[in-house]
């Protein structure tokens, strides 16, 4: 389902940044800062700083990003993605939707009322090969669990006839159950997995997210 496709957070990250450099002197400081690195770690951190506080400007609506979806409009698109699985659930069926943490916070927002930029830091916050739990019934959507960790095996991961878990691929568990009560459950994916949108080049940062950081000569 292209709901649950994850954030344009490059795309935006590059349309905004321009712009916010010529009118924003701390933006303009701290994209100078990353600029002069010559440690790839240094630079790794500058730009993560950089990269945050700009998509919370972008949350916020403060910062534009001509031709990108909106942060407004992913929020929506996944809340209609959910939407849509709550109400074709059936009693004891289960559906899988390969997601990311952008949706997975989207979800714990549609539960507990987050805002949009807290909903952008929660992004961050998704272990790889985590998930996160939640209840859902009629009108009721609750959180069950947050980034819980589950336990892979050793080795190569390998699939049995009932449940197949494709290696590096993140899941989503809808499972509804007798009496009208149902759990969703959302994995984020694991790390170096198909399906991300995130580019292959770059140095990952605490966070798990790959930059794309070219270092200063």
């Amino acid at each position: 389902m292209a709901e649950f496709d994850e954030y344009p957070a490059f795309e935006a990250m590059r349309a905004a940044l321009p712009a916010l450099v010529q009118r924003d002197g701390e933006i303009a400081a701290m994209e100078a800062e990353y600029r002069e690195q010559s440690e790839r770690a240094l630079a790794v951190r500058a730009y993560e700083r950089l990269f945050q506080r700009v998509m919370r400007m972008w949350a916020r609506g403060e910062a534009e990003a001509a031709g990108v979806e909106t942060w407004e409009a992913f929020m929506g698109r996944v809340g209609r993605g959910l939407a849509q699985v709550r109400r074709e659930a059936g009693r004891n069926s289960r559906v899988v939707v390969f997601t990311s943490g952008g949706p997975v916070a989207v979800a714990v927002r549609e539960a507990l009322g987050l805002s949009a930029e807290t909903t952008m830091e929660l992004s961050w916050a998704s272990r790889n090969g985590s998930y996160s739990e939640f209840l859902f019934s009629g009108e009721r959507f609750s959180l069950g669990g947050f980034n819980l960790a589950p336990i892979w095996p050793a080795g190569p991961l390998k699939p049995t006839p009932k449940k197949k878990r494709p290696a590096g691929r993140p899941v989503v568990f809808f499972t509804a159950f007798e009496g009208g009560g149902n759990r969703l459950t959302l994995c984020a994916k694991r790390r170096g997995g198909e399906g991300s949108r995130q580019p292959a080049g770059g140095t990952r940062s605490r966070t798990g997210t790959r930059w794309p950081v070219p270092v200063a000569a």
